[in-house]
């Protein structure tokens, strides 16, 4: 229990310290100018806006242009029932995640190092913004412990809100339907009849979820699937990619973004690579855990398939969805601590995220962005080749990644907060 108890403080410790840390150097930017200063008006923008015109007007619908039933219900009922404004909305936000993060990085045995890291990440901003991202979290976190201790009732409680809370759907059925085919494979005693009642009891939660927050749409707007109908403005329908691959706003934070967006497909098609690689090989060592892994997988994969396929070659929120997300955490968990020769993976990503670009990046934009932030990439190659190097100069270079990291997580909310996307 003591063990228990100083693990998890020193989690908690790097947390709250990164947190301090974050808001004085913000402050101190915002002081000499060099960020735009917080304000009430200032932090509830892109989804935050339309978050809070839902807390206080309720939710419409208007068939000729975007309305606010494209996002769900639990959040702003969670923000109109505390009453609290956008900024103190947000810290109760970041406090969440820090209780998620804390338990999660303590039940997936982070090291300290990799904690700090995952702390650093620049689209970590979403969690300190009027978002959903930190209740997604929460109920994500709540449903894989359910998974890993077997408590039916968290997995149901968890992917019941997770699904009310954000519009899930696709990637679930996918990737229940796909961990299903997965088990049936990998398990001697193929029994159909099981398999599809353990796929009807995954879905149920997230189907009903789903039609929960369909329902509340209906009943303030008298429409049915008025979600779906209002995406259509967002550009969400299905079409052919167009190349070369874009994001949503292709500023200089854009192309901050748009190689995060790459390092996000680089990372889904290599987990997916796994996947299909042990289920060729017959590899079906600890099978809960690459259960998971092949649930987290596929949702990966499916979020960049939808990306792609109905964005019209825009990467817009790729990076968003996966980085931002337990999703991520729990497929990090398992390449580096569960996989062997961890290094030689991340080598692999780093090398496919460089080919990706290579082959989809507008050639117009290396001498621009391009050269200017591969310097992160290029220290965290230097880093994950650290068996070459001394200890010393490992850790130099672990906590020069890490600041790196941190100096573009200010300038992610200090963009964020002048409404240049960030995600």
């Amino acid at each position: 229990m003591q063990t228990t108890r100083n693990g998890i403080f020193s989690y908690l410790k790097l947390f709250f310290l990164h947190f301090l840390g974050f808001s004085i150097f913000y402050t101190l930017g915002s002081v000499f100018h060099f960020f735009v200063p917080i304000t009430l008006e200032n932090y509830a923008t892109w989804d935050g806006a339309w978050y809070k015109e839902i807390v206080y007007s309720g939710y419409s619908f208007d068939a000729t242009k975007m309305s606010n039933v494209a996002f769900f219900p639990v959040f702003p009922l969670f923000w109109k029932l505390t009453g609290f404004n956008a900024l103190v909305i947000s810290l109760v936000n970041y406090l969440l995640y820090g209780i998620a993060i804390v338990t999660l990085s303590f039940e997936l045995q982070f090291n300290r190092k990799l904690f700090l890291f995952i702390l650093c990440m620049p689209l970590q901003v979403f969690y300190m913004v009027p978002f959903t991202e930190s209740l997604f979290f929460v109920f994500i976190t709540l449903a894989f412990w359910g998974y890993r201790k077997d408590y039916k009732s968290l997995i149901f409680i968890g992917l019941f809100a997770a699904s009310a809370t954000r519009p899930v759907l696709p990637m679930f059925l996918g990737g229940f339907i796909v961990l299903e085919m997965y088990r049936f494979l990998a398990n001697s005693n193929r029994k159909y009849f099981i398999h599809f009642f353990n796929l009807s009891k995954n879905l149920l939660p997230v189907i009903l979820g789903y039609f929960t927050a369909i329902y509340i749409h209906f009943h303030a707007t008298g429409v049915w699937f008025a979600q779906a109908k209002t995406y259509k403005h967002w550009g969400g329908y299905l079409s052919i990619p167009e190349f070369p691959l874009h994001t949503f706003e292709m500023g200089n934070a854009g192309y901050f973004v748009l190689q995060l967006d790459y390092l996000a497909m680089a990372w889904s098609f290599y987990c997916g690579f796994l996947v299909v690689r042990d289920v060729i090989k017959k590899k079906f060592e600890f099978q809960n855990e690459q259960s998971l892994f092949v649930l987290c997988t596929s949702f990966m994969l499916i979020v960049l398939f939808i990306r792609l396929f109905t964005m019209h070659g825009s990467l817009w929120s790729l990076s968003r969805y996966v980085f931002a997300s337990p999703i991520f955490l729990y497929t990090l968990y398992y390449v580096l601590i569960k996989k062997e020769d961890a290094l030689k993976h991340l080598k692999t990503i780093f090398w496919l995220n460089f080919v990706l670009q290579a082959m989809f990046v507008h050639r117009g934009l290396i001498n621009t962005w391009f050269v200017k932030f591969s310097a992160v990439n290029a220290f965290s190659g230097v880093y994950f080749l650290r068996e070459k190097i001394s200890e010393k100069y490992s850790n130099y270079l672990f906590y020069s990644v890490c600041l790196a990291c941190f100096v573009l997580q200010l300038y992610f909310l200090n963009w964020y907060l002048k409404v240049i996307w960030v995600g």
